[in-house]
């Protein structure tokens, strides 16, 4: 929209008038006007006329246009002399005042002059900054926003917006039309209270101002958005609590110690994120190894220190964490050992003195505890006790029953006197179990089999038995005492096997070189046969010395007889399979 005007002036002819009709539009953008100004005669009397070639001219800010032309001027209306257009550049802040003037004058009339002249001020172009760059900023550090500044008078201001939170600056006043960067804003910390996440954008609008007090608004404002990124430090991060407990299944003197490979630890976590951050999620570590929720540790298999970790994660990403040392106490299952001395636990039969005898209905316990005490604070938690029980070979355990206790800390070794009172048969072997179990529940135990008096051979009556080096127990059953053996050797005066499947065969050689013994009488062979005939055991044992063959034992019908040649032939009392014959030189040992 174009904006108008007039100025009124004189001429060398008081009948004469003369006026400057002005008028101009703003281009913005450009700063700049575009100005046109025309000069006007009037006779200001009736009944006479003013004319000829006259001279005209228009000045505009200094921009003269001159015009020679034909003019006729009368009292009717308005003549125009002349009309110019000029473009005027506004000054820096949008302001700008020119002059207009006319002149002009007709020859050989009496329009010798004109005075006609006056100054327009013109419409202010707004002329506000645009921000050209808003850089990203860490919450705590000052901002970073520039722009230029097209007045050294002009003044701004600075908003920033994020979420609830608004922050207008003071009047800037750079000073200076080049670049200018303000960073006189630090973005408080708190400003992470609107932001959830890790980041956020912030909005920033530049305000211009043409007065000193920063009142009179110039243009529009500039505005651009930036990221700000709260920061991951200790003021940010979430705090985070953590209380230790140990977990296990033992009794309760201890249910506040961590003892290897007993206890688990359990942590109960708590956290609070800063600045309104939620708490995501949780962590807990043991050792390096990681636990999820309900945040309880596998069995504590290390003794010593542990070093346990409880984190939390909030809802911007940032994880805080506490550290906390245990100790676990050292543990291992107690053992049942030997005493000094000893190559193994003893579990024997004695007399009633207690001295050891294969012969002995009492019996007499050696062994030695080795444990964990468990001491934590100097107090001793763990204690440890030695028990035993016994059975016959088919009979059923005992009770336990104590022989070293739990509280007799003086010694960790027991040896008994004469137990039972006599209660072992020397005709029955029996099984000792010597056992230590500590207070915490574990055991450890040694099983020993304690034989029958020894003897050198027994015949169980008419079970078909048989006993080498023990009492013979069980029906059908050929027996040898767990302390003997049978020595098998090659030369001819030495242990022979033969072993026969013989079908049908009731009697059978067996050859022999009694020619062999250079000894006294004492010496001899033992001969022991033995097969099944009938369904059941058959054996007989024989010793054959210089002196002649006897039969010691056997079951019914089986004779040795020595043939001539030093040939043994045995018979048996019905047809025999399987049948096994050892040979033994000098004495036979079991």
């Amino acid at each position: 929209m174009a904006i108008t005007g007039t100025i009124y002036g004189s001429t060398g002819n008081e009948y004469i008038d003369s006026k400057i009709e002005w008028s101009y539009t703003v281009n913005e953008s450009a700063n700049t006007s575009k100005v046109t100004a025309a000069l006007y005669y009037k006779r200001n009397n009736t009944g006479y006329t003013t004319y000829g070639s006259g001279t005209f001219s228009i000045t505009i800010d200094k921009t003269k246009t001159v015009l020679i032309k034909e003019l006729t001027i009368t009292e009717s209306s308005w003549v125009k002399a002349l009309e110019a257009t000029v473009t005027v550049n506004h000054k820096d802040d949008g302001t700008r005042s020119i002059t207009i003037t006319g002149t002009g004058s007709i020859s050989g009339t009496s329009l010798t002059s004109t005075s006609c002249s006056g100054t327009v001020r013109l419409f202010d172009i707004p002329r506000a900054s645009t921000i050209s760059s808003a850089s990203n900023v860490t919450l705590g550090q000052n901002c970073s926003v520039r722009w230029t500044p097209l007045s050294k008078s002009f003044r701004f201001k600075l908003k920033f917006e994020l979420g609830y939170r608004r922050y207008t600056t003071d009047a800037i006043h750079p000073n200076q039309t080049s670049a200018y960067t303000y960073t006189g804003y630090p973005i408080p910390l708190e400003v992470a209270n609107d932001l959830p996440s890790a980041t956020g954008t912030m909005k920033v609008t530049l305000y211009t101002y043409s007065n000193s007090s920063a009142t009179m608004g110039v243009g529009s404002p500039s505005s651009k958005t930036f990221t700000v990124t709260v920061p991951n430090n200790s003021d940010t991060k979430p705090s985070v609590s953590m209380t230790l407990t140990p977990v296990s299944s033992l009794g309760s003197a201890f249910s506040s110690l961590y003892i290897q490979g007993k206890s688990k630890v359990k942590a109960t976590l708590s956290a609070k994120g800063k600045f309104f951050a939620d708490i995501k999620s949780y962590s807990m570590s043991v050792g390096g190894k990681t636990y999820g929720s309900p945040y309880e540790s596998e069995c504590l298999t290390t003794a010593g220190t542990i070093t346990v970790k409880g984190g939390a994660t909030d809802s911007r990403g940032y994880s805080n964490e506490v550290t906390k040392n245990i100790t676990v106490i050292p543990y291992s299952k107690p053992k049942i050992q030997a005493v000094s001395g000893e190559s193994e636990v003893v579990a024997a039969r004695c007399d009633e003195d207690g001295n050891l005898t294969d012969s002995g209905t009492f019996l007499k316990i050696r062994a030695k505890r080795s444990y964990s005490p468990v001491t934590s604070g100097g107090t001793q938690y763990n204690f440890c006790k030695i028990r035993f029980r016994y059975k016959s070979e088919s009979g059923t355990y005992t009770e336990w029953e104590d022989i070293l206790a739990s509280d007799s800390l003086d010694s960790d070794e027991v040896s008994t006197g004469a137990l039972l009172d006599g209660a072992l048969s020397v005709r029955s072997s029996y099984i000792v179990q010597v056992q230590v179990i500590d207070v915490i529940g574990d055991e450890s135990s040694t099983t020993i089999t304690i034989p029958t008096e020894k003897v050198y051979l027994h015949k169980a009556g008419s079970r078909g038995s048989l006993g080498f080096g023990e009492y013979a127990e069980e029906d059908d059953v050929i027996s040898i005492a767990k302390d003997r053996h049978v020595r098998l050797k090659s030369s001819i005066n030495d242990v022979r096997m033969y072993g026969k499947a013989l079908s049908g065969v009731s009697a059978f050689d067996i050859a022999t070189h009694f020619d062999d013994f250079t000894g006294s009488g004492s010496e001899r062979q033992v001969f022991f046969v033995f097969g099944e005939a009938s369904g059941k055991i058959v054996y007989g044992v024989a010793m054959v010395s210089n002196s002649g063959t006897t039969l010691w034992e056997g079951t019914t019908g089986v004779t040795l007889t020595t043939k001539s040649g030093g040939v043994l032939t045995v018979t048996l009392p019905a047809v025999a399979n399987d049948i096994f014959t050892i040979i033994s030189s000098r004495d036979f040992s079991v």
